[in-house]
């Protein structure tokens, strides 16, 4: 009988035992109920394996070879737990190899007088490594199996110099290696059990490198493959920060994340308030609710439940310090200290990984839209895109009711994605959470309504503070500045742009209007924009909001053109702490809600003036033309007279001046330029100015011309006029 099932496949093996009833089934521990590995080789030679629900599959414990091939069977006890039922299952035609994978292997009957015929293998095993044997369900004729070697240790390693350093190491926890360091963007990391290297033989040495199979995996990750004795692949890091990352050798994938969490006090320690993951250069932001008094720290642990569980993973104060708005303080890995809110309230809190510092100012939420604007599920809507403030709620681009449809006029469009936005409370307006309904469709000069009725497309998109946000698939995207015009194109005057709704109050159409030529020129905006033209009052490092990019660690002009309540002239802030940007840059919205600014003058003196105060005119529409000492200079600019390099003129008692040309390709003595007729001179008059400037057209991609430097405002004793 024994030799006749020799030849069978172990489905049939199965159905042929007198007491066996069903199939094989590996990925359970019920038939069989028990497996005890044999291989000569080994000591001891017998090895009983353990079934991991888990894992769904069976494990022997760790041993050391004394030869690189192994040959071994298994006995199966199937039936009653504690019955003596059992069979022997071996078959010489396979092979398994250290940290090669699964093989799927079929079994044969293994029977005393041909034992050694019938064996699975190991090959390519190095004699006092350790190893463990795995096996799990495959098919009801086929089982798999692997050898994989065991590390009581293994190293991290990045790129130094010509060499490599060692950075981190993590001991073997079931299998897994978990290690916990601070990374830096466009660092490449590598596994390797060789401990202390520093060139790159050192850590590759006996096959010792493991990492993905020849190419470049970034971090954070989820179950990224890895082989072992490669010299070619890498993880690389994308973002600064606090990363935890878990090898999983069983598996052999390794998995990484880079989230910190904020825990307080209150209602009891360990109490989660926010997560949050870094920017590219390794800022964390939170938003929190926090009470007066409330203790809070910084932790890498996900799941902490009191004190006890978190404190070994704290990041805190050298000692408890009370929060002060915009204040820095520095912290560190340590079991004590906190910080304390000194008052009730919602705080915007910045974390910057890279320098170990904690900033934390109390915000205090102001809005066009208030809480009874919502009142009764009231509905209010908004174009949302990407050139609309990144996908934000921007009050320039709400929608008012009209003749019963909605209609927003005297806007310029930007090549790029877009949607018609619904929200119906206050809470989620605050927080940019919103329905947005659309189609993926393409807007042109020739196409500019949507096609069928969108109303049953909405879909929900929730704004996240600190981070980068792509364009949602299926959206209308604007093309009317035609196929890639996204950096260079000067944006499309829309007289109206109209949204047609249901019974349901819901979006089913949006329509464009295109302006005409004269009306196009009279909404453009042409202003000054610069590095001291800001508010020194409502900035990143003061106040009570960051703006959104600088929240995400970039910084610079575009910064200072925030949105403020024209009633109050308070900046607008939202639920996350932060500004809202101006990104419509026509004259009535411009000029009906200015962009507060001040200069610091040398006395101590604050000079206080608007966006106002820097948009140029066109020069036959200023105020009090005719008193200007300036007139006949404005004059000339727009008729077709070649006007000449340092060309002397007195304007006026007590005003000279000096004309200096740069647009030109004549030579530095002789520069010229002579208008042409559809040329005409813009003026910015009566104000201060002082560092790096721009002439600038709007947000979004709109044109940028001459930068010049002018003198600092610390060396300024004076105003000086430019034009």
């Amino acid at each position: 009988m024994r030799r006749f099932i020799t030849l069978l496949t172990m489905s049939t093996i199965a159905f042929t035992l007198a007491q066996k009833a069903s199939a094989w089934d590996f990925s359970g521990n019920t038939d069989p109920w028990k497996i005890v590995l044999t291989a000569d080789a080994l000591q001891p030679s017998e090895m009983p394996m353990n079934y991991s629900e888990a894992d769904k599959g069976w494990s022997t414990a760790v041993f050391t070879p004394t030869t690189e091939s192994v040959q071994f069977s298994m006995r199966l006890y199937y039936g009653e737990p504690g019955s003596d039922n059992s069979f022997t299952i071996g078959n010489s035609n396979y092979t398994a190899t250290p940290d090669g994978g699964w093989v799927s292997a079929a079994a044969s009957n293994s029977s005393e007088d041909d034992d050694r015929y019938h064996r699975f293998g190991m090959s390519g095993l190095c004699p006092r490594s350790t190893y463990r044997i795995d096996i799990t369900g495959d098919t009801s004729e086929s089982f798999r199996y692997r050898v994989t070697e065991v590390h009581d240790r293994m190293y991290m390693y990045t790129i130094s110099g010509d060499g490599v350093e060692q950075v981190a190491e993590a001991a073997n926890d079931n299998g897994k290696f978990a290690f916990s360091l601070d990374l830096r963007k466009g660092m490449y990391l590598f596994l390797s059990r060789n401990q202390g290297a520093a060139t790159w033989d050192e850590m590759q040495t006996d096959g010792g490198r493991f990492n993905p199979d020849g190419t470049d995996v970034k971090l954070p990750a989820e179950g990224s493959e890895f082989i072992g004795g490669t010299t070619s692949g890498a993880w690389q890091v994308t973002n600064t920060g606090r990363y935890t990352v878990t090898a999983d050798w069983r598996e052999m994938r390794l998995s990484a994340t880079n989230e910190m969490y904020l825990y307080g006090s209150m209602p009891q320690w360990a109490t989660k308030i926010a997560g949050a993951t870094p920017t590219e250069y390794g800022k964390y932001t939170f938003t929190a609710d926090l009470e007066a008094g409330e203790y809070i720290v910084l932790s890498e642990k996900s799941d902490g439940h009191d004190y006890g569980d978190i404190m070994k993973f704290n990041w805190a104060p050298e000692a408890d310090t009370e929060i002060v708005n915009n204040e820095l303080s520095g912290f560190s890995k340590k079991e004590s200290g906190a910080w304390i809110a000194s008052k009730a309230g919602k705080y915007a809190i910045e974390v910057d990984w890279e320098n170990k510092t904690f900033k934390a100012f109390t915000v205090s939420v102001n809005l066009p839209l208030k809480s009874v604007d919502f009142a009764g599920g009231k509905k209010h809507y908004f174009l949302v895109g990407e050139r609309m403030g990144e996908w934000h709620l921007q009050p320039e681009w709400e929608l008012k009711e009209a003749d019963g449809a909605l209609v927003l006029n005297n806007r310029y469009i930007y090549n790029g994605a877009f949607a018609v936005g619904v929200v119906d409370n206050y809470a989620d307006y605050a927080s940019h959470t919103f329905t947005y309904y659309c189609s993926g469709m393409d807007f042109t000069t020739a196409t500019t309504s949507s096609a069928g009725d969108i109303s049953g497309t909405g879909r929900v998109y929730r704004q996240q503070k600190g981070k980068t946000r792509y364009n949602p698939s299926d959206v209308f995207y604007a093309k009317f500045d035609g196929e890639d015009r996204y950096f260079d194109g000067r944006g499309t005057f829309m007289s109206e742009i109209r949204v047609s709704l249901n019974g349901e109050g819901l979006p089913t159409s949006i329509s464009f209007v295109k302006g005409t030529d004269a009306e196009a020129s009279r909404q453009r905006v042409f202003t000054l924009v610069g590095d001291n033209i800001f508010n020194r009052n409502f900035s990143n490092t003061s106040g009570t909001g960051n703006t959104t990019m600088y929240n995400r660690a970039y910084s610079g002009w575009f910064d200072s053109w925030i949105q403020y309540d024209p009633a109050t002239n308070a900046p607008y802030v939202d639920a996350n702490g932060e500004y809202l940007y101006h990104t419509s840059f026509t004259p009535d919205y411009l000029t009906a809600h200015p962009v507060q600014f001040n200069l610091e003058l040398p006395d101590g003196s604050e000079f206080a003036y608007t966006s106002g105060n820097i948009q140029f005119v066109e020069w036959s529409n200023l105020p009090n033309l005719d008193s200007d000492p300036y007139k006949e200079f404005y004059r000339a600019f727009s008729r077709t007279e070649t006007i000449k390099d340092n060309m002397g003129v007195k304007a006026g008692e007590g005003y000279n001046f000096n004309v200096h040309v740069e647009c030109t390709t004549d030579t530095d003595d002789n520069r010229t330029t002579t208008p042409s007729a559809d040329w005409n001179c813009y003026v910015v008059r009566d104000m201060w100015i002082g560092g790096d400037i721009k002439f600038w057209s709007g947000w979004g991609g709109q044109r940028r011309r001459h930068k010049r430097r002018k003198r600092s405002p610390g060396s300024m004793a004076r105003p000086e006029r430019r034009s």
